[in-house]
């Protein structure tokens, strides 16, 4: 539990305005100096070759004493949100750099991917969705909601809700961060289902 556990200590550090908040401003701690750039402007500021797709399909961090810089191939603007693949490659890196990995093995690939999960999709929160609204949310809901692909949001929800046990480290802190948005979702979902009732 102990990467599900990080990454919920992450997200209590994190000003919640949305299901789904900006990943570059997070706030990572003054301990944990992170920077992101592209391939591409990495290679032009440090004056090395650019990295190309079939080389690193999607991402990696660079680790300079106690700086991390994640490279991306996609652009990367702070006016504008990353798109769903750069949303969950950020996520896998930063997890690489809170759990201490130095390598990428395939343990530390699925600790990564965990965490990934857990950061841009909160159990947690899902379970609380679905309780309060009284229904399973939808693939397309979770998408749009934790701004995670369609498949990212199958294999949350299908791994979430089939399962028996869930940590309830943080709980309150964390459902007590996410209450307004969430109390603002399910109002909204309710006056929807009930606007349809109407019009048939």
């Amino acid at each position: 539990m102990k990467v599900i556990d990080k990454a919920r200590e992450l997200l209590l550090r994190q000003e919640v305005a949305a299901f789904s908040p900006e990943i570059q401003r997070m706030n990572f701690g003054e301990d944990k100096r992170i920077y992101f750039d592209t391939f591409e402007g990495y290679a032009k500021a440090t004056g090395t070759r650019t990295i190309s797709r079939r080389e690193i399909k999607d991402g990696c961090t660079i680790i300079k004493g106690d700086i991390y810089i994640i490279l991306v191939h996609e652009r990367l603007t702070a006016a504008s949100r990353e798109s769903l693949r750069s949303r969950w490659t950020l996520a896998h890196e930063i997890a690489h750099v809170f759990l201490g990995h130095r390598q990428d093995g395939e343990e530390e690939e699925r600790q990564a991917d965990r965490f990934a999960s857990e950061l841009l999709v909160p159990e947690l929160i899902l379970l609380e969705l679905r309780k309060r609204l009284n229904r399973n949310l939808t693939v397309d809901e979770v998408s749009r909601l934790f701004g995670v692909s369609h498949n990212a949001a199958a294999v949350r929800l299908n791994h979430v809700f089939r399962r028996d046990f869930f940590s309830v480290y943080l709980k309150c802190e964390l459902l007590q961060k996410y209450e307004r948005i969430i109390q603002d979702y399910v109002k909204n979902a309710r006056r929807k289902q009930s606007l349809l009732v109407y019009v048939r």
